[in-house]
């Protein structure tokens, strides 16, 4: 019988200890890897790719030139911060249509209109 009891104490001590991360941001795993852009063609394409350790990277190629850019990302349960440079950071509302299909929606600042793309899984 005591050792019932010191087992069922080491579970609810166990279970009831405390998270160290409290502002809600964490990483994913869903989203490592590369996403292409459903829209994107021969001509145009663009490519996210998220890392294990926080960090990624956006690659545009339009008109045969390809710019690069290096991010750290972060999320939460609805959200995805992507930040290029402390004072450019990005917030998009993500949404997992399925364990390859990602949607990213963020409203447009100068119509306030909300934008959604699609992007797809090409790489883990």
């Amino acid at each position: 019988m005591k050792k019932l009891l010191y087992l069922i104490l080491t579970v609810l001590i166990v279970a009831c200890s405390s998270d160290d991360s409290n502002d809600g941001t964490t990483l994913t795993s869903q989203f490592v890897g590369s996403w292409l852009e459903e829209s994107s063609s021969e001509e145009s394409s663009l490519t996210l790719e998220f890392n294990a350790d926080g960090t990624g990277s956006y690659i545009e190629f339009y008109e045969g030139i390809t710019d690069t850019e290096i991010f750290s990302w972060s999320s939460t349960s609805t959200q995805l911060t992507v930040t290029f440079a402390p004072d450019d950071v990005d917030v998009f509302e993500y949404e997992f249509i399925n364990n390859d299909q990602l949607r990213l929606s963020y409203e447009d600042a100068d119509t306030g209109e909300t934008v959604s793309s699609t992007f797809n899984r090409v790489a883990d």
